[in-house]
């Protein structure tokens, strides 16, 4: 009845309101919040921003996009009630299907059944990164009461902690443009908006966060075995999250830390025979195990989100080229796939209010990239981190773009490359002549 609704309404705010009260008290309290050009207040207005955030999502998806079924913020929160529900049935299977112990074995089926993403329509069964955040909501759901606006805020404290700790992870590199970094790192729209709401992306630059801010400890020599722990804690979230983001990070920073353990002297071919050698190691892999052909994968993957594009008929789809596991194939559909992520959706495809934003951020982006040229500067002792940020971005940006045939989802999965082609943009303008220009104090 109505009475128990607003009853059940007003506990939510009171426990979300409540729950928001101790992050920002631990924000207040915790050493990890003490950072150079962040307040502890500012911090705490950027977490309060992205519970605005998610919130706004959550509307959305409630009163613009009205299939629950189809909207990702629900559906996995739904399947993690269920799996939930398994603890007071049987709490040694909750956790087998929390930890991922044999969850294929029979006497789980049972309880999967009554999932409806669990398994993914086309593809592996035996690998789906969405039960990761169906798992998190499991979990979560243990202290909710079921409540979604307080999966929202801790899903946001731990991805404004990811953010934390990529800000902390470039700040030394970038102090004299500090508040520009902020700004890449946490208000670019899309990354404000997708890495706000209750999905995988939250849990992935989490991963990112950890694994950027500590590998670069190590590979300065200024880390210790707890910056190790963190590191694996961070390559898991990641692989754990969505796995094509490690391979494009992977390479990226095995060079980054050749060139800094070694000189920037021949940087631009100590990347490429990394990327040469690596490509070779796993078209070699492939051909004596085509179960591990990373070919093979990325155009299955493809293969499986067309077949999925197709039966939902989407509204959003972008005519792609089937892959075929060759290097011909790949390198056919190489220049599409760039242009796509790097360029679209533009303004004159906006179908929606979502897509609209990502074509004027889009559309931004490519001004931003004018004006650096125009006020180009040498990156001079970032260098080898230009080249990490550019090798990361690029390589998620082909990726997404040889396996994504949709608009909508190439605005979100490119999300995690975003802040690292914002830092890109950084290094190599010359803020004090672009200042002077213009006629702003720096």
């Amino acid at each position: 009845n109505n009475f128990d609704v607003k009853s059940k309404d007003k506990l939510e705010i009171l426990l979300t309101a409540a729950y928001i009260a101790f992050f920002i008290f631990l924000i207040s309290k915790l050493n990890f919040f003490q950072i150079d050009g962040l307040s502890r207040k500012i911090i705490t207005g950027l977490f309060l921003l992205k519970i605005c955030a998610g919130l706004a999502m959550f509307l959305i998806y409630t009163y613009y996009y009205t299939d629950r079924n189809t909207a990702d913020i629900f559906k996995y929160f739904d399947d993690g009630r269920t799996i939930l529900a398994v603890l007071f049935e049987n709490p040694l299977h909750y956790l087998q299907l929390v930890l991922g112990i044999d969850t294929n074995a029979n006497h789980l089926q049972g309880y999967l059944e009554n999932t409806n993403h669990w398994f993914k329509p086309f593809g592996s069964k035996d690998f789906n990164d969405t039960r990761t955040i169906i798992r998190f909501n499991s979990v979560v759901g243990l202290f909710s009461m079921g409540y979604y606006q307080i999966h929202n805020v801790v899903i946001n404290f731990l991805s404004l902690t990811g953010l934390l700790l990529i800000y902390k992870a470039f700040l030394p590199f970038l102090k004299n443009k500090s508040k520009e970094l902020a700004f890449g790192v946490f208000l670019i729209p899309s990354v404000l908006f997708w890495g706000s709401g209750l999905l995988k992306e939250g849990i992935l630059i989490l991963g990112l966060g950890l694994t950027i801010f500590h590998g670069f400890k190590l590979i300065k020599t200024e880390g210790n075995w707890r910056n190790i722990l963190w590191l694996f804690l961070g390559v898991l979230l990641i692989g754990l999250s969505k796995l094509y983001v490690l391979f494009a990070l992977l390479p990226a920073f095995i060079c980054y830390a050749l060139v800094e353990r070694t000189s920037i002297k021949l940087a631009v071919m100590k990347y490429g025979v990394v990327f040469i050698l690596m490509l070779a190691s796993a078209l070699i892999i492939g051909v004596l195990n085509r179960n591990v052909s990373v070919l093979e994968m990325i155009s299955t993957k493809q293969n499986d989100f067309i077949n999925l594009t197709d039966s939902l008929e989407s509204g959003s789809r972008i005519a792609m080229t089937r892959l075929e596991p060759t290097i011909t194939s790949f390198a056919k559909n190489t220049p599409a796939a760039l242009a796509n992520t790097l360029f679209r959706p533009h303004l004159f495809e906006s179908r929606s209010p979502v897509i609209l934003m990502a074509a004027a951020e889009n559309t931004i982006m490519i001004l931003l990239l004018i004006i650096c040229f125009a006020f180009f500067k040498r990156p001079g002792d970032n260098l080898n981190l230009l080249f990490f940020c550019l090798t990361f971005a690029l390589t998620l940006y082909l990726l997404i773009g040889l396996t994504t045939p949709v608009m909508g989802a190439i605005v979100r999965y490119k999300v995690p490359a975003l802040p690292f082609l914002f830092i890109t943009l950084l290094i190599i303008i010359d803020k004090d002549r672009l200042a002077t220009k213009i006629g702003w104090k720096t």
